[in-house]
This record gives C-alpha cells, sequence and structure tokens, in this order.
C-alpha cells in the first residue's frame, strides 16, 4: 500500500486526511524529518498518492507563522518550519506504533486541516464515497 491522501470536510472544516499503514506512516515521517534541511518545495507524490488529484507540495520556511496548509491556485500548500516538521514527524512516529489511530497535525495558520489515520480507512476511500456515506447515515436517523 502507500500513503492516500483527499479532501474532505469534517464537521465545517476543510480538511486533507492522510492514511495507510504504519509503514506507509513512515515513509511520510522520513519526509517530514528530510524537509527541514531542503532548500525548496517538495511534492509528496514519491510516496502519496492524491486520490482526489489535489497533490500536496511541502514548502519549508522559516517563520513559524507561515505553518499550515493552504490551497492556493487551487492546489495544496503545507508550509512548515523545521520545528513543525519535526514535531509532526514524531507525532507521526507515535502513531506508527499503535493498530489504529490517528493525529490532527495542527498549525496557526491552518486553511485546512490535517489528520493522519492507520488503521481507520480503507485504502480505495474516495472523498465523494466519505459524503454519500454521511448522506446515508443522516438519512436513516431521520
Amino acid at each position: 500500500m502507500t500513503v492516500r491522501s483527499g479532501r474532505f470536510t469534517f464537521g465545517d472544516r476543510p480538511t486533507v486526511l492522510m492514511w495507510g499503514d504504519a509503514n506507509d506512516m513512515c515513509d511520510l515521517c522520513d519526509f517530514l524529518r528530510q524537509i527541514q534541511t531542503a532548500d525548496g518545495p517538495h511534492a509528496l507524490n514519491s510516496f502519496c498518492e492524491a486520490v482526489d488529484g489535489k497533490e500536496i507540495t511541502v514548502v519549508p520556511v522559516s517563520d513559524r507563522r507561515e505553518n499550515g496548509m493552504y490551497v492556493r491556485s487551487g492546489r495544496l500548500e503545507w508550509k512548515l518550519d523545521r520545528t513543525a516538521a519535526d514535531d509532526f514527524a514524531e507525532m507521526v512516529d507515535i502513531l506508527t506504533r499503535g493498530s489504529a489511530g490517528h493525529q490532527y497535525l495542527h498549525s496557526r495558520g491552518d486553511e485546512v486541516q490535517v489528520i493522519v489515520s492507520i488503521g481507520e480507512h480503507a485504502a480505495n476511500m474516495r472523498p465523494q464515497q466519505r459524503a454519500a456515506e454521511r448522506q446515508i447515515r443522516r438519512s436513516e436517523t431521520e
């Protein structure tokens, strides 16, 4: 399997969900540690399948106030300073030690919240499918 990402709405918040198994998330963890020394933007597409076609580009920044996931010209841009990248790598690393769970990788400036998940979502899940499941649950409770 590979890490998968997609844009969803949880509650009223736009959300990028990244999901996979523990081995997949180790790739994300390694990426977050390596991005700390990167000179420029890097796409997650070497290990992450954007199931909705919206690739994520990680942009190293020096000012912590710039941290966050943003929508730029229809693309997703995740700005991270070294401290945030290291903190998020540690959070993902801890997550990989369990069989199921999730973490919110929250930054002050997030336009889009970021959630990473292990063992909670099917590999073939798509954003449209999630919306349809919510609609079915709503109709069942009415």
